[in-house]
């Protein structure tokens, strides 16, 4: 009984809060289920928002926008969901990569704008927690194999259980501490017009400075990013793609073998994560507000 009352939604001005006055003033703007929100957090979320997502914010709407994102991490916390920092790195980097830098780079460029690399953290972690909270929600609701199977029948027809299947060479143009970046993915892309193929054109790379070559490996394109996969469909057996910049400096691929063939399987499983997603999609407002009727928010 308690419990239940303490989930109870309120908005409360005390007169233990107006003691407090001064230090609240400067520090908390709003309490949501115990946990502060401070002006600077305010301030921080419209610069990501801006800066980041394309998205200009007023002070109200990003206040709004870290309520929201409080009362999703405390039902995340609730049935035992946590991103490590190693996994909000992962996705950090997967969008430095996205802007072709690496993450020390990405961050820099934030801080150079005036953000704050953890402001963003918070962002991608509420959002993550969120999506599986979704995806989790969604799940509970099984999917019948014959909405599945005409899904499939359909898309066979169209072509989509075709998949590639690459033999992909890593070459890595290493950028020296205190180096320029850019010039060194110039010199790549210049040794890029002189590549022949999979056996002279690794021994050309392999001769030149600080340039690794990694052993063959074989990837299927559904199994890639969307972006990689569209680079590595214009690059012809024997050829590489244009440079990039990761973590570990600029890179190139080298396209050795590639093969089409149908994927039913992989196919299958798109369409049931596609159907999820839409499910999740759909129940995404009444589910917040199933859980936003429980929160504690103290202004």
């Amino acid at each position: 009984m308690l419990r239940k009352a303490a989930w109870i939604a309120l908005v409360v001005l005390s007169s233990a809060a107006m003691v407090r006055g001064t230090a609240v003033a400067q520090s908390g703007v709003v309490t949501v289920n115990g946990e502060a929100i401070t002006s600077r957090d305010v301030e921080q979320r419209a610069k990501v928002s801006a800066a980041v997502y394309r998205r200009p914010q007023t002070q109200a709407q990003a206040l709004q926008e870290l309520i929201d994102d409080k009362i999703k991490l405390s039902e995340g916390r609730r049935i035992g969901l946590r991103l490590t920092p190693a996994g909000i790195d992962e996705i950090l980097t997967r969008m430095a990569s996205g802007n072709r830098q690496t993450l020390a780079q990405f961050e820099q460029n934030l801080t150079r704008a005036g953000v704050d690399p953890d402001a963003l953290r918070a962002k991608v972690n509420a959002d993550s927690i969120w999506n599986e909270l979704l995806r989790q929600r969604a799940r509970s609701g099984s999917i019948s194999n014959a909405e599945l199977n005409a899904e499939l029948e359909r898309r066979v027809a169209k072509g989509d259980a075709v998949v590639t299947d690459y033999v992909l060479r890593q070459i890595i143009f290493v950028v020296p501490r205190d180096s320029n970046p850019g010039q060194r993915e110039r010199e790549a892309n210049a040794a890029r017009g002189r590549f022949a193929d999979c056996d002279a054109g690794v021994e050309f790379m392999r001769s030149l400075r600080d340039v690794a070559v990694k052993e063959r490996v074989g990837r299927i394109s559904a199994d890639l990013p969307e972006a990689l996969n569209t680079m590595l469909k214009k690059t012809p057996v024997g050829g590489l793609t244009p440079a990039f910049r990761t973590e570990q400096g600029v890179e190139m691929l080298a396209v050795c073998e590639k093969k089409e063939r149908q994927d039913q399987i992989s196919l299958r499983t798109k369409i049931e994560q596609e159907i999820l997603q839409k499910r999740v999609e759909g129940s995404s407002s009444a589910y917040f507000n199933e859980i936003r009727t429980k929160a504690v928010i103290v202004r």
